[in-house]
């Protein structure tokens, strides 16, 4: 599934990367890659890599740059960027999706845990399987 988000202009796009959200909102803010690193207190170059590799950074990087901006982990959720997991205690954490969902065959009891909070509704999770089912026989057959 590929989280879909409104573009200025409001054409769709596919889920951005956190690169491709760091340049918009610094872009829509006219600030250059010099000012936002002094501003959030990070070495120099740091947000030209973070544009240019779209990868994730630590949690504490990410918090100085949403001071910064006035921003969230809640928004990059929404997103597509992060996913949002609720515990039993109702308290909220955002990870990378590629750690959010488990892999059916080696933790088939995170998966109930996500089915039985209802972060996974049971026919998304019939969807994994059957993906991981058709990915694990591609890989026997290939």
């Amino acid at each position: 599934m590929v989280s879909i988000c409104l573009r200025d202009d409001n054409r769709a796009m596919k889920a951005m990367t956190y690169g491709e959200w760091l340049k918009m909102q610094r872009r829509r803010r006219r600030m250059t890659q010099v000012a936002l690193e002094r501003a959030a207190n990070l070495s120099e170059k740091y947000v030209s890599r973070m544009e240019n590799k779209g990868t994730l950074p630590e949690d504490d990087v990410r918090e100085r740059v949403h001071t910064v901006f006035g921003t969230s982990d809640g928004e990059l959720a929404e997103l597509g960027i992060l996913d949002r997991l609720v515990g039993p205690d109702g308290s909220v954490v955002y990870v990378k999706p590629e750690r959010s969902i488990p892999a059916p065959d080696s933790d088939l009891d995170t998966l109930r845990a996500y089915i039985k909070s209802g972060e996974i509704d049971e026919k998304a999770a019939g969807e994994i399987l059957d993906w991981w089912g058709k990915r694990q026989r591609g890989m026997e057959e290939g």
